[in-house]
C-alpha cells in the first residue's frame, strides 16, 4: 500500500453519513456481516446515530478522513468478558489494496491497551469468505474450529431460551410465498429442514433478509444454519409434529454441508390405506401414501372468495 500515511481510524461521526451510506448499501460489503444492506440514506443515518456510534468499540477505516469502511470489537460478557470478537469491512473500490490488514494492525494493540481485561480476540469467517481468511492469517491468527466440528443440535432438541446453536439439515423442500393481494411479490421464501434423525422443521427467511441468503439456500443441500430464531408455527398445513419453525436474521449464518447422512432423502412419512380409512392417521401433521390415482373429479371452485379450493380424486392401493 503506497498512501499508508494516509490511512487512519476513529471513531464514528454523525458526518460520516454519506461515506457510510456509499458502502453500507453494498451487498458485496455486507454479504458475510451480521448486519442488512442499508436501503436508503434515512436508513444508514439512523443506524450510525443509534447502532454505530453508541458501540463500545467501533470505528471508522479513514483514507484522508472519508469512511470506507469499519472494524468493531465486542467482547463478550460476565466471566467471559476477557474474550472479543472481531469484525470488519471495508467499500469494494478499496478492496485488494491491504487496507484491512494494515488497519487491523492498527486496532488491535488499541484494543489491548484500551480494554485491559481482554486477552483474546476471536474471528468467525464464513468457509467462502476466503479473503478474510487470509487477512487473518496474516495476522496471526490461528484456525481452531469450523462449525462442522462444533456441537450439532437436533430439531427436537431446540430450546427457545438458547440463541446460539446449529443445525445441520437438509433442505428437503424450498419454494417462495406469494402475496395474496399481489402475486409478483414474494413475501417469503419458505423451506422445509430435515435433520439427521429425519425430523422435519419449518424454517422462513423474510424480504429483508432474502439478498443475504437467497444465493445459499438450495433445495436438496445439505446446510449448517447457526443461530435462526426459534418461533411458534401457526401455520395451518404442519409438515411434522414439531411445533416450533425457524425464522432467518441479520444474526443467522448457512454453510455449506458436505457430509449429511439420514434414513430417508426427502423425508417422506408414509401411511397404509388402513391407516387412513380407519381415519387413525395422525392429524396433526402431513402424511405420505403411495398408490395409483384411478379417478379425478372436478375442481371445487364454487366460492370464488376462497384461496384454496377441493379438487377430489380417487386412489387404489398399489399392495
Amino acid at each position: 500500500m503506497s498512501s499508508s500515511l494516509e490511512l487512519s481510524i476513529r471513531p464514528f461521526r454523525v458526518t460520516d453519513a454519506d461515506d457510510f451510506f456509499s458502502w453500507a448499501t453494498d451487498n458485496r460489503v455486507t454479504q458475510y456481516l451480521r448486519w442488512n444492506t442499508m436501503k436508503d440514506r434515512e436508513e444508514a443515518l439512523k443506524y450510525l446515530k443509534k447502532v454505530v456510534i453508541p458501540h463500545p468499540w467501533r470505528r471508522s477505516i479513514c483514507f484522508d478522513d472519508k469512511s470506507i469502511g469499519y472494524i468493531s470489537i465486542k467482547p463478550e460478557s460476565g466471566v467471559d468478558r476477557h474474550r472479543a470478537h472481531i469484525s470488519y469491512a471495508i467499500g469494494v473500490d478499496f478492496w485488494g489494496r491491504g487496507i484491512t490488514t494494515a488497519t487491523m494492525k492498527m486496532a488491535i494493540p488499541m484494543v489491548f491497551q484500551e480494554m485491559s481485561y481482554v486477552v483474546r480476540i476471536a474471528a468467525l469467517v464464513e468457509d467462502e469468505n476466503k479473503a478474510s481468511q487470509k487477512v487473518l492469517g496474516k495476522l496471526g491468527f490461528k484456525k481452531e474450529v469450523t462449525m462442522a466440528e462444533t456441537k450439532i443440535t437436533f430439531i427436537r432438541d431446540l430450546d427457545n431460551m438458547n440463541d446460539d446453536y446449529t443445525v445441520k439439515v437438509s433442505i428437503i423442500r424450498l419454494w417462495k410465498s406469494l402475496s395474496d393481494g399481489n402475486p409478483t411479490i414474494v413475501r417469503s421464501i419458505e423451506m422445509i429442514l430435515m435433520d439427521e434423525m429425519s425430523t422435519k422443521i419449518r424454517a422462513s427467511v423474510y424480504p429483508r433478509d432474502f439478498q443475504r441468503f437467497e444465493s445459499r439456500l438450495k433445495e436438496d443441500q445439505a446446510v449448517y444454519i447457526r443461530s435462526p430464531t426459534i418461533a411458534p408455527n401457526k401455520y395451518t398445513f404442519k409438515i411434522s409434529d414439531v411445533t416450533s419453525k425457524l425464522n432467518f436474521h441479520r444474526r443467522t449464518t448457512v454453510n455449506e454441508c458436505l457430509h449429511f447422512q439420514s434414513k430417508t432423502k426427502y423425508g417422506f412419512s408414509f401411511v397404509s390405506f388402513e391407516t387412513i380409512i380407519s381415519a387413525t392417521a395422525t392429524s396433526n401433521e402431513s402424511i405420505d401414501i403411495i398408490g395409483e390415482v384411478v379417478s379425478l373429479g372436478k375442481l371445487d371452485s364454487r366460492d370464488v372468495s376462497k384461496s384454496l379450493h377441493r379438487l377430489p380424486l380417487q386412489i387404489r392401493n398399489l399392495e
